[in-house]
């Protein structure tokens, strides 16, 4: 028998990942040089 999840610990908000939602995720490789990318064009002005 499977236990009841513990209600304080769900977050409606932030659901736990399905398979659709892995597949469909990038590599943190890319993500990190896109922010970084935005990062030093932002401030690099100021």
């Amino acid at each position: 028998m499977k236990n009841k999840p513990n209600p304080e610990l769900i977050d409606e908000t932030n659901p736990e990942w399905t398979d659709k939602m892995f597949n469909e995720a990038l590599p943190a490789s890319e993500i990190l040089s896109e922010l970084l990318e935005s990062y030093i064009l932002t401030y690099e002005n100021t």
